[in-house]
């Protein structure tokens, strides 16, 4: 059995192309009628579809077959098309077969609307920035890259723009080295990443800062095991992370692990006196308890926990995950406690990593770590620009 679907602007339409690709004795299976959903929505337009065999074998009423004349008995009453009956002859397999088949091909036909409808936007959204961004035609690609990696559009231009002075003095360089180009540029942007310097014998103080949920306390616990079990220094910690529910437990848990003394304080009188009870450590490690930025009341509460402490470094903890904007926001409200450094967590979760780069072109303060994952002690590593520059740059190729 042979089935077709045949399209026309109007049911007479329609059954004259029936009767011209099938033949008069066509058998009408279904009719409908529908409308295009046109280009981007526009232009739509009404049509009738009939769904039809040329097999006479199931000839046998005029109610299934085109009449002789073209139109059907029904429709000169009527203009508004009604489905033809189904014969019961025909077998119901081959319906649903045909059925099944048609509503495949409008699936593959929404698919393909839906990949024009994005292509179209992807070359608007490029018209755009090509348009009022004055980024040259052949650094689009670069461009468009750093705006998917979430670097800031002021920036992205002024690397497109150094890369693009560079190549027009040396007259041209080979595709590959634009990806040297820009990992050069970037590390360049990162340089002077520090991590902690120990100097034997004196009692270095560290306290770390941020907000809620970016991972202080795991990676407090990850610095006193690299102090102590790796670099074999006498290390200790203070926590005042009271607010948390089991914060303290948590912490605690670890260092028991690690075999590190931990002093709870709630006040900055028992900071002090925490403190002054660690002096001959070589670290003293703090941990805070997170904070919201736009809390004043805890900030400044923060900060009279550690006028007690007397910190060398204090190292603002921020989330690789976190937009930029919040990201900025928390860094100026957490200047009030005179952050030293900045330390980045979460790099295994972060789907691109921009926002680094965004902090250390506008803040000015030197990365120390990064983390890149929950394993204790492992999962952190001193900030390193050319490292950094390989993550933000990774995944681009000319």
């Amino acid at each position: 059995m042979e089935l077709k679907r045949i399209r026309g602007a109007t049911m007479r339409e329609a059954l004259y192309r029936v009767k011209k690709e099938l033949g008069p004795d066509a058998v009408i299976l279904h009719t409908r009628t529908a409308q295009t959903s046109g280009f981007l929505g526009l232009g739509r337009h009404t049509y009738v579809e009939i769904l039809a065999s040329k097999d006479v074998g199931f000839v046998g009423g005029a109610s299934a077959s085109v009449p002789r004349s073209g139109v059907p008995a029904s429709s000169a009453a009527d203009s508004k098309p009604e489905p033809a009956a189904i014969r019961p002859d025909v077998p119901a397999q081959d319906v649903d077969k045909a059925l099944a088949r048609y509503n495949s091909d409008l699936l593959v036909l929404k698919d393909d609307i839906m990949w024009i409808r994005s292509t179209l936007s992807d070359l608007s959204k490029r018209q755009r920035y090509f348009s009022g961004s004055g980024v040259p035609e052949e650094m689009m690609e670069l461009y468009m890259y750093l705006l998917e990696q979430e670097v800031a559009e002021e920036l992205a231009m002024e690397l497109v723009q150094s890369i693009h002075e560079e190549i027009r003095q040396r007259s041209g360089i080979k595709p590959q080295e634009v990806r040297q180009l820009l990992h050069a540029r970037i590390a360049a942007l990162l340089e002077g990443c520090e991590p902690v310097k120990l100097v034997d014998g004196y009692n270095m103080k560290i306290a770390l800062v941020g907000p809620t949920g970016v991972g202080k306390t795991t990676t407090i616990a990850k610095l006193a095991a690299e102090f102590s079990l790796v670099r074999k220094k006498k290390v200790s910690v203070i926590t005042i992370d009271t607010y948390r529910i089991a914060a303290v437990d948590q912490i605690r848990t670890y260092m028991d692990i690690i075999d590190i003394p931990l002093e709870v304080v709630t006040s900055p009188r028992e900071m002090k006196e925490a403190v002054a009870r660690q002096r001959n450590s070589d670290v003293i490690l703090i941990d805070t308890a997170g904070r919201s930025q736009k809390n004043a009341q805890q900030i400044t509460e923060l900060k009279s926990f550690l006028r007690a402490a007397e910190p060398d470094e204090v190292h603002l903890v921020l989330s690789t995950t976190a937009n930029y904007k919040t990201t900025m926001d928390t860094i100026e409200r957490f200047n009030d406690v005179t952050v030293d450094k900045l330390l980045f967590t979460k790099l295994d979760e972060a789907v691109n990593f921009g926002i680094i780069l965004n902090v250390a072109a506008r803040v000015g303060k030197r990365l120390s770590y990064v983390t890149t994952g929950q394993v204790v002690p492992d999962d952190i590593e001193p900030a390193r620009s050319s490292r950094l520059a390989d993550m933000v740059t990774g995944g681009f190729s000319v």
